[in-house]
């Protein structure tokens, strides 16, 4: 049972809960409440529970600790959240107008998987951004974290990439590392996407899956392997899909 902050009781009102890519137990963790507040535990060495401190003497934190605010608060109006590895990200109402969502993320930032524009790491969550004049990303509804990249969805049904992108996983055969967002090409109607080690997955609300990235195990459902794939791959065969999950060396759906 994960405790309170208190540690006196159990963690209550958990409507969603996230754990991050690490070496061992001990990789941060994240849970949604029902207020739609966010709450991390575990390794902190690289800021990924987002409480402003990370380094030595803040390598972990045992109990749930709230995430704070870009700038200044706390994270409110949570809506989703996923760990990568070292970092982690989620969708929030804009610090400013509520009725407004973007995605934020903190932690390990050197390979640009924050998305703010810059190869940076922050123990705080900072805006995902569309380009390198500081352009925020809005209108976010689900957001999922690989092991050093991310994507989102948006509210006019288009996914979102950032962060590395040395096996195809952001579409675009010439981002090795890209600090911020951008569009993946050639999808429409996007209805979820799911991100993993070095590959990406996108369902739309026809029922039609496509993945692109590493295809070394065979994840892009081709029928072959070996050969990465850095333009979205339609996965013949699957109809009717209506969520995907995937792992390290495999897709559901």
């Amino acid at each position: 049972v994960v405790l309170g902050a208190d540690g006196l009781g159990p963690l209550e009102g958990v409507v969603k809960i996230a754990a991050g890519f690490g070496h061992n137990y001990k990789e941060s963790r994240c849970a949604i409440l029902e207020d739609e507040t966010l709450w991390c535990w575990g390794r902190n060495y690289s800021g990924q529970l987002g409480i402003g401190v990370s380094g030595t003497g803040y390598e972990q934190e045992l109990l749930p600790v709230q995430t704070l605010g870009p700038y200044g608060g706390f994270l409110e109006g949570v809506k989703d959240v996923d760990c990568g590895y070292q970092f982690c990200c989620a969708v929030a109402s804009n610090p400013f107008d509520a009725s407004v969502t973007q995605a934020f993320c903190w932690g390990g930032g050197s390979y640009g998987q924050l998305g703010q524009g810059a190869l940076a790491s922050s123990p705080t969550p900072v805006a995902v951004v569309t380009d390198q004049v500081g352009s925020p990303l809005l209108g976010v509804t689900s957001i999922s974290a690989g092991s050093q990249h991310a994507c989102v969805t948006t509210d006019d049904h288009q996914v979102f990439c950032w962060g590395v992108g040395e096996n195809g996983e952001l579409a675009d055969p010439d981002a090795g590392l890209r600090p911020w967002a951008e569009v993946i090409p050639g999808l429409e109607d996007v209805a979820g996407v799911a991100s993993s080690i070095s590959n990406t997955c996108a369902w739309t609300a026809q029922g039609e899956a496509f993945c692109w990235g590493s295809n070394l195990d065979g994840h892009l459902g081709l029928g072959f392997h070996a050969a990465d794939m850095a333009v979205p791959q339609a996965v013949e065969g699957l109809t009717e899909v209506v969520e995907i999950e995937v792992g390290h060396s495999l897709v559901c759906a």
